[in-house]
């Protein structure tokens, strides 16, 4: 949701724009494969970014949030998962989102990696972060966009 938005607003630069389209394609192809593995989806959720698809700096430090963020909940949940299909997408997806996020940061020139290592985030920790944002709504944002997305999702 957050590159779908961040594409229809038109905010981004050339640069930032092509790597949020292949990112949020990614993603969206993570989502497919996530609902392929479960017996029913969760309910969707509605978003308001509260302008961080409007401004190119907060959408790409966000962006590098979401991902970092992936990663660590991916990795902690990968200790608890009994299934072998459900452990294989998300070490895969771990991997991806890994890539994701130093890739990023490698185009706006932050290292890619601070550390030799990265734990594992417990869920909690990690709701909470998410929670923090408000960016997860009851109702969603409704605006218009300058431009329309090169996919949606």
């Amino acid at each position: 949701a957050l590159y779908v938005e961040a594409q229809g607003i038109g905010a981004l630069k050339p640069k930032t724009l092509e790597w949020a389209r292949v990112v949020g394609a990614h993603e969206l192809a993570h989502l497919a494969a996530l609902k392929s593995l479960v017996d029913r989806a969760p309910r969707r959720p509605t978003f308001d970014f509260r302008g961080v698809t409007e401004r190119e700096d907060d959408f790409i430090r966000t962006a590098v949030a979401f991902e970092d963020l992936t990663a660590a909940v991916l990795k902690w949940q990968a200790l608890r998962l009994d299934s072998r299909s459900i452990l294989a997408a998300a070490a895969t997806l771990h991997s991806v989102e890994t890539r994701h996020a130093a890739w990023i940061r490698h185009i706006i020139g932050v290292r890619p990696s601070a550390k030799s290592f990265d734990a594992p985030a417990p869920q909690q920790r990690m709701s909470q972060l998410i929670d923090r944002t408000r960016f997860v709504t009851s109702r969603p944002r409704l605006g218009a966009t300058r431009r329309r997305p090169g996919f949606t999702g």
